[in-house]
């Protein structure tokens, strides 16, 4: 309890006690993600990066819309499923910026808009020195393609 009062005087906005359970920790980040307030805190650019599906048989075209270090935003030829997990490999952070890890994301939500889909991914398994090299991109607040 002494632990989850001093988060909280210090700024936290919510807290988890272990054993973690799934259904709880989904709908905290569900209330958070759509916290405007919260997710204002993150610097999120605005981008236009080829990206596809690590190992997958077909070759799919997406573009990464959007980048923080947090989540993607995702356009795609292709619905791509709630709840599914998946690797992207994006030539541009790889080459230019030196993000030479695959960007493994889960898909939260999406929406079809006209031919293309449009996702939400959140990041999951990322070490958090890959995600640092991500935040310094997102902090100059510029957006990148693969121009």
């Amino acid at each position: 309890k002494n632990s989850v009062k001093k988060g909280i005087e210090l700024g936290a906005d919510d807290y988890i006690v272990k054993p973690i359970d799934n259904i709880i920790l989904r709908k905290k980040l569900t209330i958070l993600l759509n916290d405007s307030e919260s997710m204002a805190s993150l610097s999120t650019i605005k981008t236009d990066l080829f990206a596809t599906i690590k190992n997958s048989p077909f070759k799919i075209n997406m573009k990464i819309t959007e980048l923080s270090e947090f989540q993607i935003k995702i356009e795609s030829p292709m619905e791509l499923i709630e709840d599914s997990k998946l690797s992207l490999i994006c030539p541009t952070l790889e080459n230019k910026y030196g993000i030479d890890f695959e960007l493994t994301c889960k898909i939260v939500s999406y929406e079809k808009n006209d031919l293309l889909f449009m996702s939400d991914a959140i990041f999951v398994g990322v070490k958090e020195a890959d995600l640092e090299k991500i935040r310094r991109i997102t902090i100059k607040g510029e957006g990148i393609s693969d121009e």
